[in-house]
């Protein structure tokens, strides 16, 4: 299977263990690994908490054209995890994946609230996607409300005040529960929702589920580069050239010299029977490259060492790199763009400059109190709501003219 975004709940994987282990490398990964922090002990009933299992992830490949980040503006004590993916058109996805252990109670529903309100409030995204594996099994989809417990907090902030669907109405598990749920605050957006097969993916109590995202996304064209293809080299006739060298004459002089002398040989010898070949690397935005993102962690590392210790010297550093960063992004845009095509200019140039301004008149997701909606007539409906509360009432006395 060849997917462009993967989420997965119920990871078992711990800090130790590298993505690159997992994961190809033109693969993004963003993960919440189980601790004390993300799965809080129950103080009442110590086995109730266990330390192994649990954890989520959402990976997707580099090659899309979309900038993501981690929503970290809280550190939410669930094992929920929210990701943000800005396309060239200015469109902004927000993915979430959740994984809610069937012992928890009303403590696990108030932090995730306190998430996801954190989360519509920033107003940064227009489309939301949650999935998920909720651990109701005595609910049955289409589920009709009202339910009890913690499913009916759960399902009543989602699908009233957060204006999401729910969009998978069959078994999830081999049981023949529905565990495994997909909201969503605009069902436009979310396509071809299909169950698979119970092992078809990987050994598991759960079926996988895929769908297809609606957004029009492009793929970087990839950098092809020259490098040497050393398993189709000419050893034999490499190591016989070795053996005829006169090394005595090729060091004769200092140091500095021999080093130079050796490293012409080798390289003379190398592309004499080692070929090249085109290959591509890693894909990158637009400009976002290795360098500028350890620019951007460099930034980011001393903006919070200057907001911890408040020192005026930690704070000029900052205001340094964040100049730093800006003058390398520049840079890097100008060089990826084909300055011999006008309309080529014109276009990625002003693609960069949608992602990285806010030209919205009214945000992809209006709330009114704690009711939050993305759908254009639901918005306005919203809108009637709050200005006739506005009003007030007819008069009871009368007016003499």
């Amino acid at each position: 299977h060849s997917y462009d975004i993967v989420i997965l709940s119920e990871t078992w994987l711990k800090y130790k263990i590298s993505s690159s282990s997992i994961f190809p490398t033109n693969f993004k990964v963003f993960c919440v690994d189980r601790s004390e922090h993300t799965h809080p002990p129950d103080p009442s009933n110590p086995k109730r908490y266990r330390r192994n299992g649990g954890g989520v992830l959402i990976a997707h490949r580099e090659d899309l054209d979309a900038s993501s980040f981690k929503f970290s503006k809280i550190s939410v004590r669930a094992e929920l995890l929210s990701i943000f993916l800005s396309f060239p058109s200015g469109k902004k996805l927000c993915l979430s994946v959740f994984y809610r252990v069937g012992t928890l109670t009303c403590n696990n529903f108030d932090y995730c609230k306190e998430h996801f309100d954190t989360l519509f409030n920033s107003r940064r995204f227009c489309k939301h996607i949650l999935v998920g594996d909720f651990n109701f099994p005595d609910l049955s989809w289409p589920v009709s409300l009202p339910c009890s417990g913690v499913e009916q907090l759960f399902l009543s902030y989602l699908l009233s005040d957060l204006g999401h669907y729910q969009l998978i109405t069959s078994s999830t598990h081999y049981k023949g529960k529905t565990l495994d749920l997909l909201f969503s605050n605009d069902t436009g957006c979310v396509s071809d929702v299909k169950i698979h097969d119970q092992h078809e993916f990987c050994f598991s109590d759960h079926y996988a589920v895929s769908f297809s995202i609606d957004f029009d996304v492009r793929r970087i064209a990839p950098i092809r580069r020259e490098i040497k293809c050393y398993e189709s080299a000419d050893w034999e006739s490499y190591v016989a050239d070795l053996s005829c060298t006169r090394w005595q004459e090729l060091f004769s002089g200092d140091i500095n010299c021999n080093w130079n002398a050796f490293h012409k040989l080798i390289g003379e010898l190398s592309d004499k029977y080692i070929p090249t070949k085109i290959t591509k690397p890693s894909m990158v935005s637009l400009g976002r490259d290795t360098e500028w993102e350890h620019a951007r962690k460099r930034k980011e590392n001393l903006r919070r060492r200057a907001k911890n210790s408040g020192l005026e010297s930690d704070y000029s550093n900052f205001k340094e790199a964040r100049r730093n960063l800006k003058r390398l992004e520049d840079s890097k845009i100008r060089q990826c763009l084909d300055m011999d095509d006008k309309d080529g200019i014109s276009k990625r140039f002003w693609s960069q400059v949608k992602v990285n301004s806010k030209t919205t008149r009214i945000p992809p997701i209006v709330n009114n109190g704690e009711v939050f909606r993305s759908r254009v007539d639901e918005q306005a409906d919203l809108f009637n709501c709050y200005f006739a509360s506005t009003f007030s009432g007819p008069s009871d006395y009368n007016i003499f003219t």
